[in-house]
């Protein structure tokens, strides 16, 4: 109902969920998710900062203000400004900071690709948690602009009925 309501091609997007083809796709999110200990949604990376939860947008401003402010005390190099962020990341001593690899190409994303920031989402449609969080990065899209671009990763949880199948779904919206 909601595909057709936007103009997608409804057999299109139901022909790739049955023959699974954005499976590739869902279960490298799923892997990086679990090699990260992204456990719950909504879970954020912020250039590989942990932040767990719908969190408020003073979180969110915290931590990008601290990597706007890292980044300038770097020293200039090739690579986008994430690049250089992760070239310098130390392991962290605690679970709270995680190097987390540039999502692939193809992940649907948000912002300029050249972001100073990139805040990379683990996240279930069927999530009421992952939903809460929508409005605090909605304010950070707005405080930070250009400087901040969004990452999606699927994380359907499996105790949510319909999660895979609107991870899915999304995924052919997006192809």
């Amino acid at each position: 109902t909601i595909a057709r309501s936007i103009g997608l091609d409804f057999e299109k997007i139901r022909k790739a969920i049955v023959t699974d083809a954005d499976f590739a796709v869902l279960a490298d999110d799923e892997g990086t998710s679990a090699d990260f200990d992204a456990r719950g949604t909504p879970h954020f990376f912020i250039n590989g900062r942990r932040l767990v939860g719908a969190q408020p947008f003073e979180k969110f401003k915290e931590v990008i203000d601290a990597e706007l402010a890292r980044l300038k005390t770097l020293p200039a190099g090739a690579g986008t400004p994430y690049e250089r962020v992760m070239r310098s990341a130390e392991d962290p001593p605690g679970p709270d900071t995680k190097k987390v690899a540039a999502a692939p190409a193809s992940a649907p994303s948000r912002g300029n690709a050249g972001a100073t920031v990139v805040i990379q989402e683990f996240s279930d449609f069927q999530c009421p948690f992952c939903a809460r969080a929508q409005p605090v990065l909605k304010e950070v899209r707005d405080a930070y602009g250009a400087r901040v671009r969004f990452v999606w990763r699927n994380k359907p949880l499996p105790m949510r009925k319909d999660a895979q199948l609107a991870a899915e779904a999304a995924m052919e919206a997006k192809a």
